[in-house]
């Protein structure tokens, strides 16, 4: 019986983390927020607010700076969620420092935290950061 109930346990923990880290819909309310780029050359912050804006902010330790501002909007493309930003330039030369339209899945890391997807091959992430 003790058994039954170590697994039983395991069992609805692994359903608990799955449904936190998997959910396919996310809503508009859920990305309001500030989102933080994980590629360790200095500070690269996203923040989408409420009235459709952004504003990105970008710090590299070599001392480039770069701040843009403009529109987002959300959207649902299949199972996947979707936004699409205007006018958006990013630091990294690599990953294209002219401004235009970035369309972005976000999704959720398997705890749970929201991402907008920069490189997933290597990792980067911008991820949502806690209120």
């Amino acid at each position: 019986m003790n058994v039954r109930l170590h697994w039983f346990r395991w069992v609805l923990l692994a359903c608990f983390v799955t449904q936190c880290g998997c959910s396919k819909n996310i809503g508009r309310a859920s990305v309001i927020g500030r989102y933080s780029a994980n590629y360790g050359n200095g500070v690269d912050e996203i923040e989408l607010k409420q009235d459709g804006s952004y504003i990105h902010s970008c710090h590299l330790n070599n001392g480039k700076e770069l701040h843009n501002t403009d529109r987002w909007t959300l959207h649902y493309q299949g199972d996947e969620t979707r936004i699409t930003f205007n006018h958006f330039a990013f630091c990294l030369q690599e990953y294209g420092a002219t401004p235009g339209y970035w369309d972005v899945k976000i999704d959720k890391s398997w705890i749970g935290t929201l991402r907008l997807s920069l490189d997933p091959d290597l990792g980067y992430y911008y991820a949502k950061q806690k209120s």
